[in-house]
């Protein structure tokens, strides 16, 4: 993405009183194509030659530069009349690539300026996905068995205090997503985790027994939800 203005030496509209603007445009697809190669820029004799390659042939370029407009500006190869796309497509080329002029001081800053704000910016972003009137929320209460061997996942519907804190309102069995509609408070990223439940355990149930190896990425997603508690919210 371009985010600093690109400055060119004069004279002005040069290329446009040299071509006209079709062929400025046809040069520029052919640039675009990398048809372009072996250029070379001489400033002793003040030339630049190259080769381009165009409808499956080659073409030799001589081009004076800086350009002369009292003088012929250069020379190519091919049949078609003079000054000719190919020559066209070198002149930009060489304007790209010789006469550009570096940014000023200030337009750097401004664009560190404008990344760091935008850092900035980004970094207190947080995504919601639930609607403003939705208060209500899936908590994911994390347990152990009895012998600390297993751990377990039950399901709580709570509702989300305008402080941040939960209050716990009842229990949820993994038939959630059966329900028309499927409640608002239910995000994509429950979703995801609902079905995985249902796939692991077909019968509906509130509370569900974790293997290590086969929950292992469940259970990430489920911390990674934020609302996941350890036997109890708080």
């Amino acid at each position: 993405m371009l985010q600093i203005p690109l400055a060119f030496k004069g004279p002005a509209k040069q290329i446009e009183s040299l071509f006209p603007e079709a062929m400025v445009f046809a040069a520029i697809k052919l640039l675009l194509s990398e048809n372009m190669v072996h250029w070379q820029h001489n400033k002793v004799l003040e030339t630049i030659n190259a080769v381009i390659e165009d409808q499956g042939k080659l073409h030799k370029l001589s081009l004076n530069w800086p350009i002369d407009p009292e003088l012929s500006i250069g020379t190519c190869h091919c049949d078609e009349d003079k000054p000719c796309v190919h020559l066209c497509a070198l002149v930009i080329a060489s304007k790209a690539k010789l006469d550009q002029l570096p940014p000023f001081t200030q337009q750097l800053q401004a664009n560190r300026n404008i990344q760091q704000t935008l850092g900035v910016w980004l970094n207190q972003q947080s995504h919601d996905p639930y609607p403003n009137m939705a208060r209500h929320r899936l908590l994911y209460f994390l347990d152990t068995d009895e012998h600390e061997k297993q751990f377990s996942i039950s399901l709580h519907k709570a509702y989300l205090s305008k402080d941040g804190r939960y209050a716990t309102k009842s229990k949820l069995d993994s038939s959630l997503l059966q329900q028309k509609p499927i409640p608002k408070f239910v995000s994509l990223t429950d979703k995801i985790i609902l079905n995985r439940l249902q796939n692991s355990f077909i019968i509906k149930q509130h509370s569900f027994t974790l293997l290590k190896k086969r929950d292992n990425q469940l259970l990430k997603n489920i911390v990674q939800t934020g609302r996941c508690f350890w036997k109890n919210c708080y």
